[in-house]
């Protein structure tokens, strides 16, 4: 079966092979036990693992994966993490891919209405975001077997975007890994932020008109949405416990 490709960005130009180069791939550290891996690793490819910032698969410093099945694919624009996502992704890296695992059928079938889902596959599209479709795993990971030859020895310089834990770091690293775990905020708008507002005192102290002023109406619509927001006595306990279900052994 054929896969659906939907391109956003520009293709790169195609150079030969170098059989010498050591193919790239970074995956984040909770994909070890996925299906995809799994199939990558029968093909030959083993990746890297690290906690990835910002998607789901690096592809030689230059190719940001977010992975999706179709289940998540629909959550997720429901929930509004794929818009935030999609934001993160064109941010970091030069081409962004988003990879969906069992079809746009799927998809639409248990998504309240269909529309949403191609309305906003086409909105990312004209954004300059790829989008691949395939049926399968073994599918997907034959793509991004060829991801790997086909970029192989053509990094951009850019590094993946790791998150690290914040023990032993500089100051400035901290505050950067703070605001990119933040909604909409991305290596591009931390660094707008520090720069126009310095101390993560200020940011947070900002008004919504202030914030829009670096990030855009929406965008600081959204931070300020979650800067005021409370949690719960009962979300509080909520949350702890399933912390500590999470943790334990």
């Amino acid at each position: 079966m054929q896969p659906q490709l939907f391109m956003g960005g520009p293709p790169y130009s195609k150079q030969g092979a170098n059989p010498m180069t050591v193919y790239k791939l970074v995956a984040d550290y909770r994909e070890k036990k996925s299906r995809l891996v799994h199939c990558l690793c029968q093909m030959g490819i083993e990746p890297t693992f690290s906690r990835l910032d910002v998607g789901d698969y690096v592809v030689s410093n230059s190719v940001a994966i977010e992975r999706k099945t179709s289940s998540d694919l629909v959550s997720s624009v429901l929930d509004g993490r794929f818009q935030d996502q999609l934001g993160r992704l064109k941010e970091a890296y030069p081409v962004s891919i988003v990879l969906i695992i069992g079809g746009l059928s799927k998809a639409a079938a248990i998504a309240p209405n269909a529309g949403i889902i191609y309305s906003l596959i086409a909105k990312a599209v004209l954004g300059r975001v790829n989008f691949v479709v395939f049926e399968e795993y073994v599918q997907a990971a034959e793509f991004i077997k060829w991801l790997v030859t086909e970029t192989s020895g053509r990094s951009s310089g850019y590094d993946p975007l790791i998150k690290r834990k914040p023990k032993g770091i500089e100051t400035a690293e901290q505050v950067y890994n703070v605001l990119t775990s933040l909604p909409g905020v991305g290596p591009v708008s931390a660094r707008r932020l520090v720069g126009s507002f310095g101390a993560l005192s200020n940011i947070f102290s900002s008004s919504e008109s202030q914030l829009a002023t670096v990030l855009g109406p929406a965008k600081a619509r959204k931070l300020i949405h979650l800067l005021r927001s409370t949690i719960t006595q009962s979300e509080r306990n909520t949350s702890l416990t399933d912390f500590m279900s999470d943790n334990t052994g």
